[in-house]
């Protein structure tokens, strides 16, 4: 019974380590855009992980150079394509996001077998290293619709969505996507900012482009009324029947403008 505990505690501990050196090989000439959609430090972290992992391996009597798992953990990358990207950047993104998301899970079944095995040493480093890779597959989730949104503009390609806000140039898709994406990763989207919220770039031609509207600028109130979230900006407009105006009140740098606007679009 003791050589088989050894034998499952040390091939989970090999796969693992085959999957750290992949995800840590395939951050070398990573898109500097992407390489900053992960927490600080991540590459520095994967370096201590594998040294945790070589150093409780040959304190086992294991050479991680000869003996391999029967049964590995380790595959390729499973989107080589990129599954709904909109471009290099976001397909990279999305597979990164796809191995630091598998990582965490194999941590997470690696801490489940240091438990039940009792492994002390294991009881320390997988819930430490599952950490890293949740925090980092919570970080990608969240960047990601901003990397698409950023390539799709590269190639001129705007918001074409026709919600109240889309519509009018307060363009809500990458905050939607972002919190959609946050839930992947097991984590909270970011509470909504307390000044109200922030806009994406207006698209060409629509009222608040017209108005002089620009990315970073906060809507903070519509007809009166504080609005913080996409729910508050989207009930706000559709209070108004199609053709209506609209009283928004922005944070333009240091002023704030109020801009009457016409609702003129919905689904």
């Amino acid at each position: 019974m003791t050589d088989l505990r050894l034998e499952r505690l040390n091939q989970n501990v090999l796969s693992m380590l085959e999957l750290e050196n992949l995800i840590g090989g395939n951050l070398n000439g990573l898109d500097p855009r992407v390489l900053a959609a992960l927490p600080n430090g991540f590459a520095v972290m994967i370096d201590a992980h594998r040294e945790a992992l070589l150093g409780y391996l040959r304190s086992a009597g294991v050479d991680p150079g000869v003996t391999r798992p029967t049964t590995s953990a380790v595959r390729a990358s499973p989107f080589p394509g990129g599954v709904g990207a909109a471009g290099d950047r976001s397909a990279t993104a999305a597979t990164l996001f796809a191995e630091v998301s598998y990582a965490a899970v194999g941590y997470a079944a690696l801490f489940e077998l240091s438990l039940k095995l009792f492994d002390k040493d294991l009881r320390d480093i997988a819930p430490r290293h599952l950490r890293t890779y949740r925090d980092a597959a919570s970080s990608l989730a969240a960047h990601l619709a901003r990397i698409m949104a950023d390539e799709l503009a590269e190639d001129d390609l705007e918001c074409q969505c026709i919600c109240p806000m889309c519509s009018l140039g307060a363009c809500g898709c990458v905050e939607v996507g972002r919190q959609e994406a946050a839930g992947i990763a097991l984590t909270e989207a970011d509470a909504p900012s307390e000044g109200g919220f922030i806009l994406e770039p207006p698209r060409k031609g629509s009222q608040l482009r017209e108005a002089g509207i620009v990315a970073g600028d906060v809507l903070s109130a519509i007809d009166g009324e504080s609005v913080r979230t996409i729910q508050d900006i989207q009930d706000a407009i559709r209070r108004h029947r199609l053709g209506e105006r609209v009283r928004l009140l922005i944070t333009h740098g240091d002023s704030d403008l109020e801009v009457e606007v016409t609702h003129i679009s919905d689904y």
